[in-house]
């Protein structure tokens, strides 16, 4: 929010977050923030879990265990 006071020229934020409980709270408190600030809201939300689920399927790895 700071960030957008000092720069009023932003029109435009993309919310990404996980798709989680925590990930719907913060979007659906911030959302209406962010428009009474006259700013348009984008959401983009994981596929998986979380982005870093995302970020493993696509690169075509699987996850290695910790080793003990």
């Amino acid at each position: 929010m700071r960030c957008l006071k000092k720069n009023p020229f932003i029109k435009y934020v993309y919310i990404c977050t996980d798709s989680d409980e925590a990930g719907e709270r913060f979007y659906d408190v911030n959302k209406p923030l962010l428009q009474s600030m006259g700013v348009e809201v984008f959401r983009n939300r994981s596929t998986g879990k979380d982005w870093g689920d995302d970020l493993v399927s696509a690169s075509g790895y699987e996850e290695v265990p910790e080793l003990e």
